[in-house]
């Protein structure tokens, strides 16, 4: 401890811990407190405080430390804190004359001072490290040392002057308050989805995934277009499934060659996520302006598959670079363009229908075609089958398969056998 000695409210002096002779070669300032002309002997007056100086341990109950944007979410969420930390009194007298005054209550002021300074420091430090990074990553609490180590810094000049020193923090701890936090699990969850259906059209657009289904889908009903034919149950065997429901009446078309040698269809137009990145746009990170205000940063990969979600032309978005702080047409960006191929121009309007490039043969002109040779491939009964849709447009494909298989074998022709 150390006692401190005023007279009439006014600082005589200070003595440290300890025994202390009262002669005014002991204590300098004793002379100023005898008092003499009333009984002309040697009387002292004085008002003393005894002040300890030992490291004290302040506790701050858990409060908000008041509101503040996620720049993850742009929620605005409210932040709670508590904390344990040590102050020592480093100027007892600096501490009576500035702060707690000569009252019973100076001990309760100091408290006051210690919990608003502290709230305001911290809610300064928390601020600026939320307009860098999300508030999940502050109320983890994984920066609280730092967040500390700042705070004692700042808190060193202002201390100081009023006779303290924050020494420590013993515990500190952030935390959302509830409302914010189950805006924040609602928000994540959205996110997570989101990013689930990005996932899923970046891999449906690519021309790999795309080609092997519609190849297996093609193989599945030759098979079943065979099995049917060589047994004559054409019921739901059309795409090699059980129970499938009728087919409709295909529309005419030239036909030449076998069903197996049908065309792929036209490769639609797409974004290709695995073309060939330039080093600038592959290692800059962007932000794309929506209706709701810039979203990123991106990679240019997650800006892709981003934008392969959405319809529209991905050139006529505005992109940004990080840290460039200028909006431009994703188009005129060369890195990013490149990701992005043109949409294919729109097609004329036929001026009228155009004429069929040859006629179809009939299910008769067939027949005759195959002369004496009656044996018969899966290939060539295909032909028969479309032959005859072509001349019942009202009929189901089950019921002309059927019918196709009997009027074949009426005729003599045999196929191969369900094996």
């Amino acid at each position: 401890e150390r006692v401190v000695f005023f007279k009439h409210g006014i600082l005589m002096g200070t003595l440290a811990a300890g025994e202390h002779l009262m002669e005014e070669g002991t204590v300098p300032f004793l002379d100023a407190l005898v008092v003499r002309p009333i009984t002309g002997g040697d009387h002292y007056v004085a008002e003393l405080f005894f002040v300890r100086d030992a490291e004290h341990i302040h506790h701050v109950q858990a409060r908000d430390l008041g509101t503040f944007n996620d720049i993850a979410s742009r929620h605005v969420v409210t932040i709670h804190f508590s904390a344990r930390f040590a102050v020592r009194v480093t100027r007892a007298d600096a501490l009576i004359t500035t702060l707690g005054g000569q009252w019973e209550g100076a001990a309760a002021r100091v408290g006051e001072f210690l919990d608003a300074r502290l709230r305001s420091l911290l809610s300064a430090a928390v601020g600026q490290l939320l307009s860098t990074m999300p508030v999940l990553q502050v109320v983890s609490n994984q920066h609280n040392e730092m967040i500390g180590r700042h705070v004692q810094q700042a808190a060193a000049p202002e201390f100081e002057a009023n006779g303290l020193m924050f020494t420590r923090f013993l515990e500190l701890e952030f935390k959302l308050d509830e409302a914010s936090a189950a805006a924040l699990r609602d928000f994540g969850s959205a996110q997570a989805d989101l990013s689930i259906q990005r996932e899923g059209a970046s891999l449906a657009v690519q021309p790999g995934f795309m080609n092997y289904h519609l190849v297996q889908g093609q193989r599945a009903a030759l098979e079943g277009l065979g099995q049917g034919l060589s047994t004559g149950n054409m019921h739901g065997v059309g795409l090699g499934l059980g129970g499938m429901a009728p087919l409709p009446a295909p529309a005419p078309m030239a036909f030449t060659g076998s069903a197996a040698s049908l065309p792929l269809p036209a490769q639609p137009s797409t974004l290709d996520v695995r073309a060939v990145r330039p080093a600038g746009a592959l290692e800059t990170t962007w932000y794309l302006k929506t209706e709701r205000g810039a979203e990123g940063p991106l990679t240019a990969k997650q800006l892709s598959m981003r934008l392969a979600a959405e319809p529209g032309d991905p050139g006529a978005r505005e992109v940004q670079a990080a840290g460039s702080g200028t909006w431009q047409l994703l188009s005129s960006v060369p890195g990013l363009a490149a990701l992005f191929p043109a949409p294919a121009p729109a097609l004329p309007a036929p001026t009228s229908a155009p004429a069929p490039a040859s006629a179809a043969p009939s299910f008769e002109a067939l027949l005759r075609a195959q002369g004496s040779n009656r044996a018969l491939q899966l290939s060539d009964v295909d032909e028969f089958v479309l032959a005859l849709s072509r001349e019942q447009p009202g009929a189901d494909m089950p019921s002309v398969r059927a019918q196709a298989a009997r009027r074949l074998r009426a005729r003599g022709f045999q196929f191969p056998e369900d094996g």
